[in-house]
């Protein structure tokens, strides 16, 4: 998703409309095992009821997606799920 440029937009957009907070996106390089694995980390500023209501809402969001990867060796798509954490 934030590899599309407009998504990362539109998100911060309405972080920022909705809650009249100050979001931005950082991108984190781990570098992992098996190469270079990069982490999406959003700041938010403003007041802290503003920040906690950003949260759930990015919470909900994110918890509710799902991807779907396929697997060449088999020939399958493989649906995964993210559960919501607390």
């Amino acid at each position: 998703m934030f590899s599309i440029d407009t998504f990362e937009d539109r998100l911060l957009r309405y972080i920022q409309e909705t809650f009249n907070v100050k979001a931005i996106c950082e991108r984190l390089n781990n570098v992992k095992a098996k190469g270079v694995k990069t982490s999406i980390g959003i700041k938010i500023t403003g007041q802290m009821s503003d920040v906690q209501n950003t949260i759930l809402d990015l919470e909900n969001l994110f918890s509710s997606l799902c991807t779907k990867k396929f697997n060449d060796k088999t020939g399958k798509k493989r649906l995964k799920l993210f559960p919501k954490t607390s």
